[in-house]
Formats: C-alpha cells, sequence, structure tokens
C-alpha cells in the first residue's frame, strides 16, 4: 500500500498537480512512521517537503527537509544529505534569498562529495548556475551551467535538458552572446517540442 501511494504521489507530481500528491506523500508519512521504517520515512519527509515548496509552503517544506536530515544523519545514510540541502537550497532561491540559497548549495555540492564518489550531479551545478545568472554574476553563471551540460543526461533527462538550455540562453544573451543565446533556445525549443 504505501509504494502505491508513493507511485501515485510522484505521479501526481509530475502533473503538476501538487495538493494531490502532497495527500498522498502524507499517507506514506504516515505508514512509514507507523512501522518505523526510518528509511522510508526520511524519503517520505523530503517528497512531502517539496510538494509543499511547490504549494509554496515554505516554512512546511523546510520543517520536513529538517526532519529528513536528522534521520538521515541519526542512521548515516549520508548520500541522501545533498539532496536535502539542495531542496533546502530551492525553496531559498523561490523565496528570492539568493546568497541563501548559494550557500546551501555549495554545501550539497561539498556533502555529495564527502559522501558519493560519482561526479557532482548536474542539478546543484545548473542550481548554482542559477544564483548566479540571478546576481548578475554571468560568468561565473556560465562555468557553473557548462559544467553541468558536461554531466546531463540528454538522453534520458529531457525536462532537466530543456531547462538547461533555457538557463544557458538566458545567460548567454545577458552576457551579450546573441549568437550562442539563439543556438540554446533553438536546442531548447528541440527539446521542448519533443517532450
Amino acid at each position: 500500500v504505501t509504494n502505491s501511494y508513493n507511485v501515485i504521489g510522484i505521479c501526481y507530481s509530475k502533473q503538476n498537480q501538487h495538493k494531490k500528491a502532497a495527500e498522498y506523500f502524507k499517507k506514506v508519512v504516515e505508514k512509514a512512521e507507523a512501522a518505523k521504517s526510518d528509511h522510508q520515512t526520511g524519503v517520505s519527509y523530503n517528497n512531502l517537503a517539496i510538494e509543499y515548496q511547490h504549494l509554496k509552503q515554505y516554512s512546511l517544506a523546510d520543517h520536513y527537509l529538517k526532519k529528513s536530515y536528522a534521520i538521515f544523519k541519526k542512521t548515516k545514510v549520508n548520500q541522501y544529505l545533498s539532496h536535502i540541502f539542495m531542496n533546502r537550497g530551492v525553496i531559498r532561491f523561490d523565496k528570492g534569498m539568493y546568497d541563501s540559497a548559494l550557500v546551501f548549495y555549495r554545501k550539497a555540492a561539498e556533502l555529495h562529495h564527502l559522501y558519493n564518489e560519482d561526479p557532482l550531479p548536474s542539478s546543484i551545478s545548473n542550481n548554482i548556475g542559477e544564483v548566479f545568472y540571478k546576481l548578475k554574476q554571468y560568468d561565473s553563471s556560465l562555468f557553473y551551467l557548462n559544467l553541468s551540460l558536461h554531466s546531463v543526461d540528454t538522453l534520458s533527462d529531457k525536462y532537466s535538458t530543456r531547462e538547461l538550455y533555457k538557463h544557458l540562453s538566458n545567460t548567454y544573451f545577458a552576457n551579450n552572446n546573441v549568437s550562442k543565446a539563439y543556438y540554446y533556445l533553438r536546442k531548447h525549443n528541440q527539446v521542448n517540442d519533443y517532450i
């Protein structure tokens, strides 16, 4: 039953029906807490927090991310810690707190390098690039966005690829490189048409 609720929540989330997704993730939280499954509880807190973030209920989102962090820290499941810090950074980014978002994203990168052997996920470098764009530090933004471009799976992760191309286009345009801005805008539109 818990897995079914989780799958339904994910489906609603992908359809941007975040209120319904949150309802199902709350059920997953209840089941996981009742089963005393630390791992499932930590994951479900994180999923519920993401839905609250989409609903702009930032205090609740941060509350559940802190609870998720506490569980994974206690159980030494450290590979999830970077995701939690990245999600906490997204909350600050959405609220326009760009310096604070950058602190959380850098901590996410640090935790990823500390507890994972994989390369830095494209989402972290993309988010850092977005912050630098908002801070009008376009060269730094391009550095991180291009870093993200080298690690994103352009074949299977079309949504992230589309967003990355959009960010690259906007940043090149802001940096007065119209030809590259147009190039990435065309790539963005191609992926968008495919999706």
